[in-house]
């Protein structure tokens, strides 16, 4: 990312895709796959990535373009989900970011379509965080997996 190889970048990361193909990544790594996909022309891939950079990291996008995330009483089992996480990252991240690749992203994460299917997600972590362990938990955490699989095709 730090000499904007995106061709290099690309060879990586379907390396990692072959060689790790259960790997969830942390939403920086995602945000920077996202960029490596629009920066090669796959559109829809970068937003699928998008997708699962701001469900890895429902804060992260917001820090990104200083708009004040709020914390969410949601589930967030994995410590790359949390804000405190984000905001470790963020600065870091639009350091690495072209100009046209941010402002791609503020505009893709603006759109009615995203803000809608990021909202769904969120409300299924707090559906998820909120129900005790059962039948219905169970039910809940494959509804938002099968969510996210249609969003993302991961």
């Amino acid at each position: 990312m730090q000499i904007m190889d995106f061709k290099g970048a690309m060879y990586y990361f379907r390396w990692f895709a072959k060689t790790f193909p259960d790997d969830i990544g942390f939403p920086d790594f995602n945000l920077f796959w996202s960029m490596t996909l629009f920066h090669n022309n796959k559109i829809d891939a970068a937003i699928k990535k998008a997708y699962e950079t701001a469900f890895s990291n429902t804060y992260l996008i917001d820090l990104i373009y200083e708009r004040d995330p709020h914390p969410l009483d949601k589930s967030e089992t994995m410590g790359f989900e949390s804000i405190d996480y984000a905001k470790e990252v963020y600065q870091g991240c639009v350091n690495l970011m072209t100009l046209e690749f941010q402002t791609w992203l503020d505009y893709i994460s603006g759109t009615d379509d995203f803000k809608a299917n990021l909202n769904r997600f969120i409300s299924l972590e707090k559906l998820i965080k909120d129900e005790p362990v059962g039948e219905m938990r169970s039910h809940l955490i494959n509804e938002s997996r099968k969510f996210e699989k249609s969003i993302t095709g991961r």
